[in-house]
């Protein structure tokens, strides 16, 4: 959860790590008050290590979907 270093004031950054069950699963580096570039730098380098990174995937499009006519009673 970001909501506290955020009210704290502290950079936050998720970076993508894996997938669990076919889920993403993030890794979050938190840091002291005025190091983003040094987070964004730890964030970027297991970024590129890690190359967890994987597109997202889309349900049908729902316009395509045609109700059948014995489920809707008609």
């Amino acid at each position: 959860d970001s909501t506290l270093p955020a009210v704290a004031g502290y950079p936050y950054i998720t970076v993508p790590m894996g997938q669990v069950e076919g889920l993403p699963v993030g890794l979050s580096f938190i840091g002291p008050k005025w190091s983003e570039p040094r987070l964004l730098g730890f964030a970027y380098a297991f970024e590129r290590a890690a190359r967890a990174f994987s597109p997202p995937t889309y349900a049908p499009n729902v316009l395509q979907w045609r109700p059948s006519r014995t489920r809707c009673g008609y």
